[in-house]
């Protein structure tokens, strides 16, 4: 699923949302209008730990690669969802 946040309450409700409804990435598109998506997508990582994050798409030109890299939030390494079988992108339920 892709999604960008409006808010940190309901950035964190989209995230849990999307876990419940069975998928297992939530991606994050990059663009003129948007912040960098990583903050968010630690956050998200943080919070909802069996949903894998990424960006969708990284606006290059707006993003040098050392202000990327001091962005991107560095952690333990793998965790448990990383390693888990991915599970299905859709489910039914009202989770659509």
């Amino acid at each position: 699923m892709v999604a960008t946040p409006q808010d940190a309450t309901s950035w964190h409700a989209t995230a849990r949302r999307v876990a419940d409804c069975g998928y297992s990435t939530l991606l994050m598109p990059d663009g003129l209008q948007l912040l960098s998506p990583f903050p968010s997508l630690a956050a998200t990582a943080a919070t909802v730990p069996e949903l894998r994050v990424g960006t969708f798409v990284l606006a290059a030109p707006l993003r040098p690669p050392r202000a990327t890299s001091s962005a991107c939030p560095t952690g333990p390494g793998p965790s448990a969802s990383s390693t888990s079988p991915p599970r299905s992108s859709a489910a039914g339920g009202g989770c659509g």
